[in-house]
């Protein structure tokens, strides 16, 4: 039947001049149909995807057609991006995948009607190689802290919730950002602290209970049974090196980490060699006064963490400590007379020996108060990005064997 309110000035007879289609036609329409949903269809953050290449100085060459859609593929499924450059180098002698671009077209269907969920558009391969090729510098220069990471574990880093039928209900916000860092559009560091945070509440929530029953795509079933200090430490530096690799693009707002670090020289008395790790690391990424004093309390909170899971209490119960949520200047001024308390509960504050060598909690206190007068006056990271900061140094401290201030390791 024809729609007399959709035809040309609402005359009925008008309606099959614009809307009609010969059979040809038709036909060739749904040959076309079935041609892209089998050579073009993908999957991608758990929805389904178009990836549509188009030549950029020529006409599209057909020939490069399945070497572009499973370099993209694969960029998107493995978790590795330094693997992936290296996959690539021989496919791109012969080829000139340079001079096209790929366009991503979102969309959920029920068989019948199709719904947009975004879209993605003229994407140049040369770009996504550049985007990759951070991605996997910056994992390289955070090792052993963080895993693997990929285009695709942006997806692991957003908290996901689905409902009763496995739809993912606020997937939009990890397309909006595939298509900021994609396209080149800006991006809030105040949205990722939010979506870092926010992971950390629903993840630990999640790993508290007797199994997991959502938020699956931040992966926590490799985190259960008492493993939740490698799934913060996993989370938190995953958004380190999306942060660097937003700063170093462009596209974020605001530089968080510092492209140039400071030598700190105030407390070279208390340095011993390995204890200047933890300077010259925060030199390395940048990590500015503010970030340092948050850096270090979170560090002093997993000591806590590691003496009560030592006396039996395996829920860490400091970590009830940290708001999720937020946490303001007052706020982390009594978690920080909180954590000292913790330390001269469990005798973590006496000196190391007769020499009267300065203990790690003390040093690493001492620390904490060193860049707490530096950075009272002028205190600028927002709430959320107190907590992450906080965490950041809890992460950093995960995995070792810091309680000896004579080697202060900090490796695995």
């Amino acid at each position: 039947s024809t729609t007399v309110n959709s035809a040309p000035y609402f005359q009925k007879r008008a309606y099959d001049d614009v809307y009609s289609v010969c059979s040809e036609c038709y036909q060739n329409l749904r040959l076309g149909e079935k041609q892209i949903a089998k050579r073009f269809r993908s999957k991608i953050a758990g929805e389904d995807v178009f990836l549509l290449p188009e030549g950029m100085l020529q006409n599209f060459e057909y020939e490069f057609l399945n070497t572009l859609k499973t370099n993209v593929d694969l960029a998107f499924s493995s978790s590795d991006a330094e693997m992936w450059i290296e996959t690539i180098k021989t496919e791109k002698i012969d080829s000139h995948v340079d001079e096209y671009a790929i366009n991503f077209i979102f969309y959920r269907t029920d068989g019948n009607s199709v719904t947009i969920l975004e879209t993605i558009e003229d994407v140049p391969t040369i770009r996504f190689e550049k985007i990759m090729k951070l991605l996997a510098d910056y994992t390289k220069s955070l090792k052993p802290h963080t895993d693997n990471i990929s285009i695709g574990s942006i997806y692991r880093l957003i908290p996901v919730k689905v409902n009763n039928k496995k739809e993912q209900l606020d997937i939009g916000r990890v397309l909006s950002l595939y298509k900021a860092i994609l396209s080149g559009e800006k991006v809030s560091h105040k949205v990722l602290f939010d979506y870092a945070t926010e992971a950390l509440e629903k993840g630990l929530r999640q790993l508290s209970k007797s199994m997991v029953d959502n938020y699956f795509n931040l992966g926590l079933t490799r985190f259960v049974n008492g493993n939740e200090d490698f799934f913060i430490r996993r989370l938190v530096y995953g958004y380190m090196v999306l942060f660097k690799a937003c700063q170093e693009l462009e596209v974020l707002d605001k530089e968080i980490f510092k492209s140039d670090g400071k030598v700190d020289e105030l407390m070279d008395r208390l340095k011993t060699p390995s204890n200047n790790k933890i300077e010259d690391y925060l030199d390395k990424h940048g990590f500015d006064d503010e970030s340092r004093m948050l850096f270090y309390l979170g560090i002093l909170v997993n000591v806590v963490a590691v003496a009560q899971a030592k006396k039996g209490h395996l829920k860490k119960p400091v970590l009830k400590k940290i708001q999720f949520q937020g946490m303001s200047k007052k706020e982390v001024e009594n978690l920080y007379n909180d954590i000292q308390e913790k330390l001269i509960q469990y005798d973590l504050l006496e000196s190391y020996d007769e020499r009267k060598v300065f203990s790690f909690s003390e040093y690493i206190m001492e620390k904490f108060h060193q860049y707490y007068r530096q950075s009272k006056p002028n205190w600028s990271l927002n709430e959320k990005a107190n907590v992450f900061m906080i965490m950041a140094g809890y992460s950093y401290n995960v995995g070792g064997r810091n309680q000896n201030p004579v080697d202060g390791e900090t490796s695995e």
